[in-house]
């Protein structure tokens, strides 16, 4: 099985009370935070002996921009 996690800035949400202050003009409009990171990975597994042993095997690769 391979994977892929993705996280950005693009899907990280506002705070709840960013905007509404912002729109009564207290302070400048809320900024999000950059965070990016990519997670790939694989995985495979299997028994080598019924019901008694098995192997599995996992590689995974973490990417900060």
């Amino acid at each position: 099985m391979a994977y892929e996690f993705i996280r950005n800035t693009d899907l990280n949400a506002p705070g709840f009370f960013s905007q509404s202050d912002w729109q009564f003009g207290h302070d400048p409009p809320f900024v999000k935070p950059a965070f990016n990171r990519n997670q790939y990975g694989i995985n495979f597994g299997g028994p080598l002996v019924k019901d008694k042993l098995f192997y599995f095997i996992d590689w995974e690769v973490s990417a900060k921009h």
